[in-house]
């Protein structure tokens, strides 16, 4: 074996660059059967071994299939070792090269790394390589992997190794566990993976699950996988050999093109000269529009014996080749320190609900640390094209959705929210995260047209008393609950256990949630009382930032049922036996709990992540109607437009934005 003249320490890349361009054994997936008493390939190359030396020259390869350009690169694409020979087992895995035969597994880089981490586990666990079948106890097993991980930098927990339960962890089980981790097999242990180097195509099937029951519905699959109606559903009923009108992740994978992708046809179509290379040219060029960004930083981050191209093992372990992950959704600078670390190195639910952020560590690990070329444990824009965080800014939109502009921009603060403005229309409340190096949630206080904002005190949500002398806010410290506090910040008072305090519009009442209660505070009678008892409403959470009518009688909230349904629901806040009304109920998307109810009565401002526009945008609807919620028209579609408020007048709404 040769190995990569360029290593990088830790279990996963130590792996990594001890691939080689060659693997001198065959490589078997787990549930793999050796199989065949005949073997054609044996016969076919004993055929064209004019030497009898027991392998292929490129003269006999050729002598097979003809002289040509094409055979030639065929024949240096996989002749692994290069030593200028096929063997059986490299002549095996040539796709086409006996028609009618599947070609063998593959020298797939990701199984290679498989076998080595099972080496490396092996040497730990000590019993193993001499008697392979001895079954380890497993919570020592899982100690075991748990120690090669962390030494790697992941703090994962096996939980998943002893498949059968029966307290006790073989080497296939283990093996199993590690194949989940780097993306061999799904979560069940369904492969992921053909041996031939072919991968089902999971991040289609999870785009098309859109209500994530692990099925695709036929008005899934005509809507979300990319191609005409009248394509779809001629794939959609060939592959639902049941009948039961859904596509099981076994029947996605029939779909004819689509459930199975092939990166070595890729890299053989893309290699346009001929060289069994690609260039950063030919992989660009190549690539679809959709992942070209995944591709920009290919090159060198996958060169790893740095001659400034890709050879078929180094493509193969690109974020392209193993799109069991959805690479092309970006990631974020959640921090906004303007790097990528380890734990942003993931999709977010809002871009990709259906995806599980847990899923395949180990190869996420892996194309991390090929990618941070500076092992400096981040990654810069240099390195990987991600979406950096600025500076939240505050927008302005009249009543009419005209004369979108900007109030101010908060430098060093990456998360605001919960903007309140004062009932005499000259302050605005909010809270905000400041940058990395300082902790907590403080609320601020600022002028609407001019000045700074001043911080007032650690707290979050701030609503304004109706005489706009006081605020009351949530408090994690010096007691957890309902405060009520002076604009001033200078007098401060713990009222009780509680969240997301919410003053009403006459200035007697404080509702907040407790749990799955929503409760409210009276003022004038100093009492407590229930609005929504938690064992009758159906929610597993309610969540904060509810806002009240203006006539006091109604609350908007979030709540979310056990299933994961998210629902924007109104209640009385009057009734004895209030009957809860849901205005829109979603599954998978995200969904703020923010809620801006204009003085007039017939609007409720809400924000949400918008598929088509790619960003959480503002949408809005009449209480008093059934009618769904509607984009609200003048918003900047290119931003993430999360919070709001109206003014009292009602005349603006005042809109917290991000970008990216």
């Amino acid at each position: 074996m040769i190995p990569y003249h360029l290593r990088r320490t830790s279990l996963v890349l130590a792996a990594v660059f001890s691939l080689g361009f060659f693997f001198q054994q065959r490589i078997v997936l787990a549930d793999e059967s050796p199989g065949a008493k005949q073997d054609p390939f044996a016969e076919t190359l004993s055929k064209a071994d004019k030497d009898g030396d027991g392998q292929l020259s490129l003269e006999e390869f050729q002598g097979l299939l003809g002289v040509s350009a094409v055979t030639k690169r065929d024949f240096r694409l996989f002749d692994r070792n290069r030593d200028g020979r096929l063997v059986r087992d490299e002549f095996a895995t040539i796709p086409g090269i006996i028609p009618g035969v599947e070609p063998e597994s593959h020298y797939h880089p990701v199984l290679i790394l498989c076998d080595e981490i099972i080496s490396k586990i092996d040497k730990a666990v000590g019993v193993w390589k001499e008697q392979p079948t001895v079954e380890i106890d497993a919570n020592r097993m899982a100690e075991v992997i748990q120690s090669q991980l962390v030494s790697a930098g992941l703090q994962r927990n096996p939980i998943s190794l002893d498949e059968d339960r029966n307290g006790k962890v073989s080497r296939a089980e283990a093996r199993r566990f590690i194949e989940m981790e780097l993306g061999i097999r799904r979560g069940d242990g369904k492969f992921l993976r053909l041996p031939d180097g072919r991968l089902f195509n999971y991040i289609l099937f999870l785009h098309a699950d859109e209500n994530k029951n692990d099925r695709i519905e036929r008005n899934e699959f005509v809507s979300r996988t990319f191609v005409t109606a009248d394509v779809a559903s001629k794939e959609f009923d060939a592959a639902n050999k049941n009948g039961d009108d859904h596509l099981s992740f076994d029947e996605f994978k029939l779909v004819p093109g689509r459930g199975v992708f092939d990166p070595i046809y890729e890299f053989r179509v893309w290699d346009t000269n001929l060289d069994a290379f690609l260039s950063k040219e030919e992989l660009l060029v190549g690539t679809p529009e959709w992942q070209r960004k995944i591709a920009e930083n290919a090159l060198p981050a996958f060169d790893l014996d740095k001659d400034g191209q890709l050879s078929l093992s180094e493509y193969q372990l690109t974020p392209q080749a193993n799109m069991v992950l959805p690479w092309d959704w970006g990631m974020d600078d959640k921090d906004g320190d303007g790097f990528l670390s380890l734990a942003e190195f993931q999709f977010a639910p809002a871009t990709f609900p259906a995806y599980d952020q847990t899923q395949f560590p180990l190869l996420r690990f892996t194309c991390f640390h090929l990618l941070d070329l500076n092992s400096d444990g981040k990654l810069d824009p240099k390195e990987y094209i991600y979406r950096r965080k600025t500076p939240d800014e505050f927008f302005v939109l009249n009543e009419d959705g005209t004369g979108w502009e900007s109030l101010f921009r908060f430098e060093g603060h990456f998360a605001c929210g919960s903007v309140a403005v004062s009932p005499d229309g000259k302050w605005m409340a909010f809270d905000s995260w400041p940058d990395i190096n300082q902790a907590g949630s403080a609320i601020f206080v600022k002028e609407l047209q001019g000045g700074e904002p001043r911080m007032i005190v650690s707290g979050m949500m701030p609503t304004w008393s109706k005489d706009g002398r006081f605020l009351t806010c949530s408090r994690h410290e010096p007691t957890y609950g309902v405060w009520i506090l002076e604009v001033t910040g200078d007098q401060r008072e713990h009222l009780c256990q509680g969240w997301g305090a919410q003053w009403s519009p006459d200035g007697e009442s404080i509702a907040f949630s407790e749990g799955t209660t929503i409760k409210a505070f009276d003022i004038i009678r100093d009492e407590f009382r229930n609005i929504v008892n938690g064992e009758e409403n159906g929610y597993q959470q309610i969540y904060w930032n509810m806002a009240w009518s203006p006539d006091g009688e109604r609350l908007c909230f979030k709540g979310v049922k056990p299933d994961g349904t998210q629902e924007v629901a109104t209640v009385s806040t009057v009734d004895d036996k209030p009957v809860i009304k849901v205005h829109h109920s979603v599954k998978g998307t995200a969904l703020n709990a923010d809620f801006a109810w204009h003085p007039r009565g017939e609007r409720v401002v809400f924000a949400m992540f918008c598929k088509e526009r790619g960003h959480t945008q503002l949408y809005e609807f009449n209480p008093g109607k059934d009618d769904p919620p509607v984009l609200l028209k003048g918003q900047d579609e290119t931003r993430n437009n999360s919070d709001s408020c109206w003014t009292p007048d009602g005349k603006k709404l005042i809109v917290v934005s991000g970008d990216y």
